[in-house]
């Protein structure tokens, strides 16, 4: 190392002016010790891991080349600063020659005390082209290829923007997280977004009208355990072009994907290769959005043609809920999600509003926030939705998060929910503990519960397993995927009860069956029909709205077959 200095100093003088030198110095540095306060310049060959901490920064001039080899990577660590800004003319390059899943080489943001800046960079060939661990560092205008997963974000809620993501297993890999994601080309990779573990995403610009070019993908968007990204509504995401892909979006969880505003590549909705869970994909654009290649060119890319989809359940309070949350009326918001999950247990938007749930309580309300999930993951009823209550309270109460897990596979023996409390375990014992053995034991524990799950598949890609890279759960394809009848017949309680001035009746058929639904009221007299014709078997609603009754108590019967039963109803205005 001294040699080589001592070499340098003879070809530029002073050595330590604090201006770029030539490359042996540079790779004199960076073999053999950590960074502390560098610049980095040329063309270099990167043999030994460079560490840049405690509160000193690299900054690496526009134009330089760095070829990482042996599976070396560049960490940021405790108050540490990576400056990356390179230029359109001049980019930076990151090539790490080969993704190497024992040393898990690439940019590493690795506590939520390093910083840095990510700008017209070309990064290649690592394992985790960028992996952001409670940071928000935003990656604007870079090119990622060749990777396992191009982006990997846990507990990181940083701005994507501008960015090619091209070429790699995973595109943006998402555990916790819930970043911007915008005017970006996310193509060929085999999934082109992967979310999980309660990341809620926010995928497109609607102020623009200028979203991502999801193409290519074997699947474009993936969502799994509890995570629920916005794909497009009112307020986020949207803009799209989902298109070319086995599977543009594929919805492995139990509640609402907003996807509308997009591109499918179609006009048929038959066409949009939407598969899994609840989708609402409505209203849709009927042409593709212009998203320039570069952003010095952007377009706006058209206004969309509305479509009818079929209604979804309560749809209409969760939307007005996050318009609520959104705008700063946390208290009104949080009341509908609790009365969405309390209410509607087994309705895809509940699960929507236990996510949202989180975000209408202020920092200095933790505790409340904790208790809420607390009393939901009691109740006495056992649903998947407040099982999942349980994780997302192990997720807020760090300190216990372990024990809360166990508890949630303890409550819920034999129920497919542990494979997401599993999951979530092997999840913290890899990126919370660092403890690889223990990880691995739980990775055996889903392969014996849960044999070929998602959860079994990408537990063996946390932890490195080669072999399950480009492998997913085997999934149905849009014709196979029914839903279950259900068993018997049935009349449910109404909501809101007491209603002004209406209320939703609920009500399954185990088959097609004439239906008869009538209101009477107290003496008897029919007051309204609501239903009188034959119903294809499965879960109905209907709103009854009694603006021109007076409050009261009337009643609700309902005759299918041979079922008749009758429900109380109560309306005060």
């Amino acid at each position: 190392f001294m040699d080589e200095i001592l070499s340098a100093d003879d070809n530029d003088g002073n050595i330590f002016n604090g201006t770029p030198h030539d490359d042996q110095i540079c790779d004199a540095f960076v073999n053999d010790h950590n960074i502390y306060g560098s610049y980095l310049a040329g063309n270099l060959n990167i043999t030994n891991d460079i560490i840049t901490e405690n509160g000193k920064s690299l900054t690496i001039i526009p134009g330089t080349n760095l070829n990482f080899t042996n599976g070396a990577s560049l960490t940021i660590g405790n108050y540490g600063t990576l400056t990356a800004n390179g230029t359109a003319a001049a980019p930076i390059t990151f090539d790490f020659v080969s993704p190497n899943s024992t040393t898990q080489n690439g940019i590493k943001f690795t506590t939520n005390i390093s910083m840095g800046t990510i700008n017209y960079c070309q990064i290649r060939n690592a394992y985790r082209g960028i992996y952001e661990n409670g940071v928000n560092i935003g990656i604007y205008n870079t090119a990622i290829s060749g990777c396992t997963d191009g982006i990997y974000l846990y507990s990181s809620n940083p701005t994507i923007q501008d960015c090619n993501i091209h070429n790699n297993s995973t595109g943006i890999n998402l555990l916790h997280s819930s970043p911007v994601i915008k005017e970006n080309y996310i193509q060929n990779n085999f999934t082109g977004i992967y979310c999980s573990s309660t990341s809620n995403p926010k995928i497109g610009n609607p102020s623009t009208q200028i979203g991502n070019q999801i193409s290519g993908n074997s699947y474009g968007i993936i969502v799994f355990n509890n995570a629920l990204p916005i794909v497009g509504n009112s307020t986020y995401g949207g803009y799209n072009n989902l298109v070319n892909s086995s599977y543009n979006l594929l919805n492995t969880t139990q509640g609402y994907v907003y996807a509308q505003n997009n591109w499918w590549g179609s006009s048929n909705p038959a066409n949009f290769l939407i598969s899994g869970g609840s989708v609402s994909y409505s209203p849709y654009r009927t042409s593709a959005v212009s998203i320039p290649t570069t952003p010095l060119s952007k377009t706006s890319g058209g206004n969309p043609e509305s479509v009818k989809e079929k209604e979804v359940p309560m749809a209409a309070e969760l939307d007005k809920a996050y318009s609520l949350a959104y705008s700063g009326s946390i208290e009104e918001a949080r009341a509908i999600c609790l009365n969405l999950v309390n209410n509607y247990p087994d309705y895809a938007v509940s699960y929507n509003a236990l996510n949202l749930l989180k975000e209408t309580y202020p920092e200095n309300e933790l505790t409340s926030r904790e208790n809420t999930y607390q009393s939901l993951f009691n109740s006495k009823s056992k649903k998947d939705i407040y099982a999942l209550a349980g994780l997302m309270l192990a997720d807020l109460d760090k300190e216990n998060k372990l024990k809360q897990i166990d508890e949630v596979i303890e409550n819920y023996k034999g129920e497919s929910i542990v494979e997401l409390a599993l999951f979530d375990k092997l999840v913290y014992y890899s990126f919370e503990l660092q403890d690889n053995e223990k990880a691995r034991a739980i990775s055996n524990e889903l392969d014996k519960q849960f044999p070929n799950s998602q959860g079994s598949i990408e537990g063996h890609k946390i932890l490195g397993d080669e072999k399950y890279f480009g492998k997913i759960a085997m999934q149905k394809d849009n014709s196979q995927i029914v839903e279950e009848n259900p068993a018997e017949f049935g009349l449910f309680d109404n909501y809101p009860n007491p209603f002004n001035p209406s209320t939703i009746i609920k009500y399954q058929l185990p088959m097609s069956s004439m239906v008869n639904l009538k209101i009477f009221n107290i003496l008897g007299q029919e007051v309204a029909t609501l239903v009188n014709e034959t119903q294809a078997a499965g879960k109905h609603e209907v709103k009854f709205t009694a603006n021109n009754l007076s409050s009261g108590i009337y009643f609700v019967k309902i005759s299918a077959g041979s079922f008749n039963k009758v429900k109380k109803i109560m309306l005060a205005k």
